[in-house]
């Protein structure tokens, strides 16, 4: 129209063609090849859920729920373009009631997802995610199973200098003491903290630790560690993932820091 400028693509996106097309297309193509020989099927979901699927599957005070989501109102609720893929799959696993039939189901997904950040480099609001969901279990092993398609993924790609850094929160059951412990561990030190994780402490205290300010690096290093505070179950798991994954000869580092 007169006066309003030519239309341009959108802020965050990209047309996707020639060279650019084939990379996408050759990472496409290598994760269903190498997905598929590890047992894993297919899913195509929709492009958008209703909100409050995310928000129940990320927590509704984390920014993807907060900021990051491209959402459209409606009477009684509103949809929301998929930020990530993990809450679909749970979704169909949940609505079909296929632990009814065959409780364990391993899916992949390769496809668009959308984040309404602000646009940065390497960042973009429409963006190709690949993944995996194994369901139905709680096997250490399926872990490290995980671990190995996603080397194999960067092997088959000619992918080199990736770093395998392992970490855990815990169960869901132990999370909730090891929340109370780090809270109370960062009341003394909330003068050392920036905004943001002054905001966290109350909403989602694990993220404190992979802060990238150096006045909240330092708080962080004096913390207790995960690790050491989550019930013997977890500590288990968590040791049998490493004994596994160290079987596997992949390199990997423990990093007290990783809570996402």
């Amino acid at each position: 129209m007169s006066g309003q400028g030519p239309i341009r693509i959108p802020r965050g996106t990209v047309d996707l063609t020639g060279e650019a097309l084939a990379r996408v297309e050759a990472v496409e193509n290598a994760s269903r090849e190498v997905f598929r020989r590890f047992g894993y099927r297919e899913i195509r979901g929709p492009l958008f859920e209703e909100t409050r699927l995310f928000a129940r599957a990320v927590g509704e005070t984390t920014d993807v729920v907060e900021k990051e989501m491209f959402t459209i109102p409606r009477a009684g609720g509103s949809y929301s373009l998929r930020p990530e893929a993990t809450a679909s799959v749970v979704r169909h696993y949940i609505e079909n009631a296929l632990h009814r039939e065959a409780p364990f189901r391993k899916f992949f997904y390769a496809g668009p997802m959308f984040r309404h950040e602000r646009p940065q480099a390497g960042r973009y609001r429409q963006f190709l995610q690949v993944g995996v969901e194994a369901l139905g279990s709680l096997d250490p092993l399926l872990d490290v199973e995980v671990i190995l398609v996603l080397d194999e993924l960067f092997r088959s790609l000619s992918l080199r200098g990736h770093e395998v850094r392992l970490n855990t929160i815990g169960s869901a059951e132990s999370r909730p003491a090891v929340r109370e412990t780090l809270i109370r561990a960062l009341e003394p030190r909330r003068k050392e903290l920036c905004p943001d994780c002054l905001r966290r402490m109350e909403r989602n205290v694990f993220r404190v630790l992979d802060c990238k300010r150096e006045t909240c690096r330092a708080v962080a290093e004096d913390l207790p560690r995960i690790v050491d505070l989550v019930d013997g179950e977890s500590r288990e798991h968590f040791a049998r993932v490493r004994e596994a994954l160290a079987r596997t000869g992949i390199p990997f580092r423990e990093d007290p820091f990783l809570v996402r």
